[in-house]
């Protein structure tokens, strides 16, 4: 059961950008509104689409963080989908976190760039 709500989770987060993008009326972003500049996430949810319809190449270009972050997400309901289905762990727990802490260091790096790069623009 949780492996499934790991699985779907993410899953459904992605489809859901897709749709809300799809449908065109979004929210604007609150930090924009309010600073007239761009968030770190600004242009998240045309990558998470952008990604759907298989276009690696756009989304980084959109907003290479939100990339990362989707792409490691999909890796993520992967494993723990693999991890069901075989009944078998295939990392050990302190592999685990040690992986996943570095990659949630590596994703907060690439936003961090993207976002000094979206203010020099």
């Amino acid at each position: 059961m949780l492996a499934t709500a790991a699985v779907a989770a993410p899953l459904a987060a992605l489809g859901a950008s897709g749709l809300a993008l799809s449908m065109g009326d979004l929210l604007p972003c609150g930090f924009r509104w309010l600073t007239g500049l761009p968030c770190p996430l600004c242009g998240g949810t045309h990558a998470v689409s952008l990604l759907l319809h298989a276009d690696p190449v756009s989304a980084v270009q959109a907003n290479a963080g939100v990339t990362a972050l989707a792409v490691l997400a999909l890796s993520a309901c992967g494993l723990v989908l693999l991890e069901a289905l075989t009944a078998r762990r295939w990392l050990a727990p302190e592999r685990r976190q040690t992986l996943a802490r570095r990659a949630l260091t590596g994703c907060a790096a690439i936003l961090a760039l993207n976002w000094v790069a979206a203010l020099g623009r």
